[in-house]
């Protein structure tokens, strides 16, 4: 059987620096590139170099790469992509389609906060940008069963369309359980916007007069800095972008990561928390438990006396801590990327069934 031809599209790359989604291309693309039933062909921009995980993608010289910057990134982004090959499955790393005759093209859907929680011209932009992605494609991918349950609410012509959840995963090399001494922290990670409840994870570490709040991400802002000096003076640490082999080792040497945001796509901190070993404090919205399952700490009622009582309970009931470490090393264990490149290789050769492209 002939080699199904499929086109890749880095565009992700060029948008961000780096992040979930460049992570998930990466690996996306080394998997196709390393099946032989499939012909590799990747567009790419040339400023996509400067993304650090482009930096570490590894192709062979088996797949073929077309670098292109005939037009500004900014109209490229939304712009319709000629395909180098005819005949072929074409997927975008974000929300781009190919305008040629003949190709069948497939949108991965991350999430909706640009729906829920951006306003004005940008959520008009981007929610447009999608909506047209998702309407002139045959097939949809979605991380998540929310992210789906939200596609189909905002972007009604999306039901009845081929559509597949394909869970994301870790970096299983990076975020692995050493058994460490507990020291008496919880961990918040990453951006600290309006539905990620950054002061909600103050104000619980407040009510736990021992315990310190390590905060990884990017700087805090004055603001934020005297925020959080007011509220746990002297019982707080920043660590501004580590690496993710330290933000393991932090992982696991607290009680608990405090994940208290209202909404993700997916929530890949949820499994590296897990995988390395800390218990993960979240709220059972969006697709929190799909990832989390009955491994998370899951608080119907998220207040900070009761992120503040679940902190203290994991700290001083060791059966409890040990079995909320256990059942999140297992959960972690079905995520991977093994598994979501399989099922997306699987959904591609559907797709050339369906579509005989």
């Amino acid at each position: 059987m002939p080699a199904i031809p499929i086109v890749l599209d880095n565009i992700v790359f060029s948008l961000q620096k780096a992040g979930g989604a460049s992570v998930y291309w990466r690996q996306i693309e080394e998997g196709i590139d390393r099946d032989d039933r499939f012909n590799l062909t990747i567009l790419e921009r040339r400023e996509a170099q400067a993304n650090t995980v482009r930096q570490r993608l590894k192709i062979s010289k088996g797949s073929t790469l077309i670098e292109s910057n005939d037009s500004p990134l900014r109209w490229a982004q939304f712009a319709p992509v000629a395909s180098p090959v005819p005949d072929a499955i074409f997927h975008s790393s974000c929300y781009r389609v190919s305008k040629t005759a003949g190709i069948t093209n497939i949108t991965t859907v991350y999430d909706f906060i640009w729906q829920h929680y951006i306003k004005g011209v940008n959520r008009a932009v981007h929610m447009a940008q999608i909506r047209h992605a998702v309407k002139r494609s045959q097939a949809l991918i979605c991380i998540s069963e929310s992210t789906r349950r939200d596609m189909e609410e905002f972007i009604p012509e999306s039901r009845g369309r081929l559509t597949r959840v394909i869970p994301l995963a870790y970096d299983a090399d990076s975020y692995r359980y050493v058994e460490r001494e507990r020291k008496p922290q919880v961990a918040f990670i990453g951006a600290r916007t309006g539905y990620k409840n950054f002061p909600l994870a103050v104000e619980a570490a407040s009510l736990c007069p021992d315990v310190t709040l390590v905060i990884m991400g990017a700087g805090l802002t004055d603001e934020e800095k005297a925020f959080v000096e007011e509220r746990i003076p002297g019982r707080w640490r920043s660590l501004i972008y580590p690496s993710s082999e330290e933000v393991c080792r932090i992982f696991s040497e607290s009680i608990a990561l405090l994940y208290l945001s209202d909404y993700e796509g997916f929530g890949i901190p949820v499994l590296e928390g897990m995988a390395s070993g800390v218990p993960v404090i979240a709220q059972p919205k969006s697709s929190i438990p799909e990832v989390a399952g009955a491994a998370g700490v899951l608080l119907d009622d998220v207040r900070p006396q009761s992120v503040a009582a679940a902190i203290s309970e994991l700290k001083e009931n060791s059966a409890l801590f040990s079995q909320q470490v256990s059942t999140g090393l297992e959960r972690s264990r079905a995520f991977t990327w093994k598994r979501t490149i399989e099922e997306t290789a699987s959904f591609y050769k559907e797709i050339h069934e369906e579509f005989g492209v």
